[in-house]
C-alpha cells in the first residue's frame, strides 16, 4: 500500500518539487532585478514615488504572467498524492529508455509489469532521468538497474518511487 511519507520521498515528488522551486525562482530572480532597476531610476531621476509605482504595476503584470506556471506545479504535486489506496507497488527494471520531446535532454523508461490482476501492462514512466552532469537523477546510475514504482490499473496511471534495488 502506498502512503504519503513513500510518495514524499519519491523520485516523481522529487522532481516535481524541483520544477515548482525552478518556477518561483526564475521568475523571482527576473522580478527582483526589475524592482532594483526601478529604484535606482527613481533615485537617478527624483522622481522616487512615481519610479515605484510604474515598477510595481512592471512586477505585478509580469508576476501574473508567471503564475500560472506555479499553480500548474503545485497542482501536478498535489496530485501525487490523490487516490494513494489504488496504486500497488511493483519493483521493475529500467531498460528500455527513450528520449522526451517536451524535456529535452530528458529521459524516460518504457517498463513492463504484471499486474495483480494477471495483466500484463507496459506503460512509460515520467521523464525523470538525463545524462547532463547536474541532472537530479543522472542515467548512468539507473540504466539496467530495479527500482520500485506504483502503479494505477484504474487510471492507467505511474508513479517512480525509486528506491535502487
Amino acid at each position: 500500500m502506498l502512503t504519503k511519507d513513500m510518495v514524499k520521498s519519491s523520485m516523481e515528488a522529487k522532481w516535481r518539487m524541483n520544477q515548482l522551486k525552478m518556477y518561483i525562482a526564475i521568475p523571482g530572480i527576473f522580478l527582483l532585478f526589475i524592482g532594483f532597476v526601478g529604484v535606482i531610476s527613481g533615485l537617478q531621476h527624483g522622481d522616487f514615488a512615481l519610479s515605484l509605482e510604474i515598477t510595481g504595476i512592471v512586477v505585478l503584470v509580469f508576476g501574473l504572467m508567471f503564475l500560472p506556471f506555479v499553480l500548474f506545479a503545485m497542482y501536478k504535486y498535489r496530485a501525487l498524492f490523490q487516490n494513494l489506496n489504488d496504486y500497488e507497488i511493483y519493483e521493475v527494471r529500467l531498460d528500455h529508455p527513450g528520449t522526451s520531446y517536451w524535456y529535452r535532454g530528458a529521459i524516460y523508461y518504457t517498463v513492463t509489469i504484471e499486474t495483480k490482476a494477471g495483466y500484463r501492462v507496459s506503460a512509460d514512466t515520467k521523464p525523470l532521468w538525463s545524462g547532463a552532469m547536474f541532472a537530479s537523477f543522472r542515467l548512468d546510475e539507473y540504466n539496467n538497474k530495479m527500482i520500485k514504482i506504483a502503479y494505477n490499473a484504474q487510471t492507467d496511471e505511474m508513479m517512480v518511487l525509486g528506491d535502487k534495488l
